[in-house]
């Protein structure tokens, strides 16, 4: 691989990676069912018929395929025991169907028992009065495939193996996953799992998992929120988090290592789901970028609202979330700019997610980019405003006809936003209604934060009554921030069976509020397919730089030079002032060694500084001795005044093109603050790319520069990135300098591929 600028991480999957010569830039090749099932048990092998109805279990993409696992009507427990074994995480899945009523019929399965919890218990699936629909191992991972091979007999479609001792561990145990998945293949059964803690289904009582949360004597309710999840610790830490602010859940599942049923498989299927709202997903890898984003995008289609919180975006995160399923992660930055193009909203953290997921399943409203705030303390509205502040959300500014109605309602108070109701609100009835109908009359938030302290125990009920009808009137979402914090059998309560998320922290809430509103803001995605390029990337710089030319992109005028009498001419040739500096590709950071002259304003100045970069170069020489021969680039400076911008873009091998933009120049690295989209782009995600970012957003606002040219660079950019994608890893242009007068790129880095090798 060449390098010719920052080197990137090839990320590749070992599950199902892409071979040479297969198809490049999105999506990996396909890998050939196997069709033998090996008992470990027996040591025999034995081949397994093909069902008369042939099913592709590679491709879940029709709701019957799934239907027998996540809506099962029927289920056997193999390895169940009884109650009395409390202990066992074995006794706990009868227990659950019985306690949440699943209306199907349970068949216990363990020859060491004649009955467990009131039900008859059979000495193995073939001796079931009917074939279930569903299978449920609980034995350890040596008896999966003898299970698997009864399953064969007796038609069942599917099952959910919550064994450990697979690929999450290596070795072993990823060839006995090898032999499970390529047996469960060729017999067309489809799997959850192994290593899952399972799949609960709320509708109808389906519990075939170990959650904790099950036991307890509060039933988790059903409702509008589905989760899909890599991890069983984290599905219950959302769970228990959801519940308390009394969140209900449709389809609740661990997919574990993935073996035949894929993440991707069951948000498809989810998106199908009328009474699922809100899809949560925690991710440590994504096996199959293509169907993947194809799930994304039916959920989208769906009119979901999809939240994901992804393990892997740091190097340490990778390499755990490795370690838990069995499979590596790719670059954080493509998964999200792939994942938001199709309305996917990323999150940071687990608390960032559960405040996102309490907000979606609460309300319906449509976001909007400022808010409203309201709380009984001038204390309060201070603490809120600071953390607007830190979480990008304004407040929009009241009318002069809203603070002339707000002071005749609450005379004591500054009409301000956000506004202090005082104690009046309390002892005056009907106060909190005429505000907010006089908030809501001259202003068109639709986010409302209302922050509450200690509150008489009368005023609960009824200003979460007020509250609530005023947000389903007014077609706005109100949230409560809990200053004084939670406790059993509080006020805030009240709040959350009306319908209103409660906070216990302010910040979470304001990010929550700024996501919503950034997705809202976020163009709507056509993705164009752009031909791969027939052109081969040029391995000299002069060739690169005319290569950018040709796709449009206007490049400073430069020349190449070895010699003093050389560089003198160049620059005078091209008109003063020039800067100057060594064309080395072996130095990433030229300025830190003197390498870079600017301002060169005439020909005594030139030879000095072709001089002096020699000298600075040459001393070099003893730190770093393959710097090859001196070669001195001079470029025409343009005018004071412009505004140095980065635009970049990186070929990920699962999720295509990234393109990247920020403030340039040495800034780049300094402020680290760029903002992501896939490519292609067109004119109107280029400049949303472009506004959305904080920094550069409000630079390129705030003065007179020529935005439609730096549009249409990076319009013509991301074009060229999808062209070549086949033989690129990175290609940066830094700094693209813009001004009044147009957009010009000054300086470029490649990172390409050598001939013949993929992505």
């Amino acid at each position: 691989m060449e390098r010719l600028g920052r080197p990137l991480r090839g990320d590749r999957l070992p599950h199902g990676g892409r071979p040479r010569g297969s198809h490049i830039v999105r999506g990996r090749a396909s890998r050939e069912l196997g069709t033998r099932l090996i008992d470990r048990v027996g040591g025999g092998a034995t081949c397994l018929p093909p069902r008369s109805t042939p099913r592709d279990v590679r491709h879940m993409n029709t709701s019957a395929t799934l239907r027998p696992l996540l809506d099962a009507k029927s289920v056997a427990i193999v390895g169940a025991v009884p109650a009395r074994d409390h202990g066992k995480l074995a006794s706990k899945p009868i227990l659950n169907l019985q306690r949440y009523g699943f209306r199907g019929s349970i068949y216990p399965v363990n020859p060491k028992f004649d009955s467990i919890a009131g039900l008859t218990s059979y000495q193995s699936l073939s001796d079931l009065p009917e074939a279930v629909d569903c299978v449920m191992m609980l034995r350890n991972a040596d008896y999966a495939l003898p299970t698997l091979h009864e399953m064969v007999e007796r038609e069942i479609p599917a099952a959910v193996v919550c064994s450990s001792g697979f690929a999450e561990i290596g070795g072993d145990g990823a060839e006995r996953q090898r032999e499970l998945s390529e047996s469960a293949r060729a017999a067309q059964i489809v799997l959850c799992g192994p290593n899952t803690n399972g799949l609960l289904n709320f509708r109808n009582g389906m519990m075939l998992g170990f959650h904790p949360l099950l036991e307890q004597e509060r039933l988790v309710r059903a409702g509008s929120v589905s989760v899909v999840s890599h991890s069983g610790t984290v599905t219950g830490a959302i769970m228990a988090r959801l519940q308390a602010a009394d969140v209900g859940f449709g389809y609740v599942i661990s997919a574990g290592n993935e073996a035949i049923v894929q993440a991707a498989d069951y948000m498809e299927y989810i998106a199908a789901d009328d009474d699922t709202r809100v899809v949560v997903l925690y991710l440590e890898q994504v096996r199959d970028a293509d169907r993947f984003l194809a799930s994304c995008e039916a959920l989208q289609r769906a009119g979901k609202t999809v939240l994901a919180l992804k393990a892997g975006a740091s190097k340490a995160g990778a390499e755990v979330a490795f370690g838990h399923t069995g499979a590596l992660v790719g670059s954080h930055e493509a998964f999200r700019a792939a994942a938001e193009a199709r309305g996917v909203i990323i999150c940071e953290g687990l608390e960032d997610l559960v405040a996102l997921t309490k907000m979606a399943a609460t309300s319906a409203a449509a976001p909007s980019s400022s808010i409203i705030g309201l709380s009984m303390s001038g204390g309060l509205n201070g603490l809120m405003a600071d953390a607007a502040d830190r979480g990008s959300v304004p407040f929009e500014p009241l009318t002069e006809a809203t603070i002339g109605r707000l002071r005749e309602i609450v005379p004591i108070s500054s009409p301000t936003n956000p506004f202090d109701l005082t104690g009046l609100a309390v002892d005056r009835p009907g106060v909190l209604d005429q505000v907010l109908d006089a908030l809501a009359d001259g202003t068109s938030a639709k986010e409302y934060v209302f922050s509450l302290g200690l509150m008489p125990d009368t005023t609960w009920p009824e200003w979460s009554r007020v509250c609530s009808e005023f947000a389903s009137r007014r077609g706005v979402r109100m949230s409560v921030y809990a200053a004084s914090g939670r406790r059993e059998g509080d006020g805030y309560g009240f709040f959350e069976r009306a319908g209103i998320p409660v906070y216990e922290s302010i910040d979470p809430l304001m990010r929550s509020l700024r996501a919503f509103s950034a997705a809202a803001a976020r163009p709507a995605t056509q993705l164009r397919v752009v031909p791969a390029a027939d052109k081969r990337i040029p391995d000299d710089v002069p060739g690169r730089r005319e290569l950018l030319t040709e796709w449009g992109l206007n490049y400073i005028p430069y020349s190449f030079v070895t010699d003093p009498d050389a560089a003198v001419r160049s620059s005078s040739e091209m008109g003063y002032p020039v800067a100057m500096k060594v064309a080395s590709e072996a130095i990433a950071h030229k300025a830190k060694y003197g390498l870079i002259a600017l301002d060169v304003h005439s020909e005594d100045e030139a030879r000095r500084a072709y001089e002096r970069l020699s000298d600075n170069f040459e001393a070099l020489r003893d730190t770093m001795p393959n710097l090859g021969t001196l070669r001195v680039e001079t470029q025409k400076m343009l005018p004071r005044g412009g505004m140095e911008v980065f635009i970049g873009a990186k070929v990920d091998p699962d999720f295509g093109v990234t393109v990247s933009a920020g403030l340039g120049g040495g800034l780049v690295e300094a402020i680290a603050d760029l903002s992501s989209a896939q490519a292609p782009l067109d004119e109107v995600r280029a400049r949303h790319l472009l506004e959305s970012n904080p920094i550069l957003g409000r630079a390129l606002a705030g003065g007179k520069w020529d935005v439609e040219a730096l549009v249409s660079t990076l319009v013509r950019f991301s074009e060229m990135a999808s062209a070549m994608a086949g033989q690129l890893d990175e290609v940066e242009c830094n700094p693209v300098v813009v001004s009044s007068e147009g957009a010009w790129v000054v300086d470029d880095l490649w990172l390409t591929r050598s001939d013949g090798e993929t992505p």
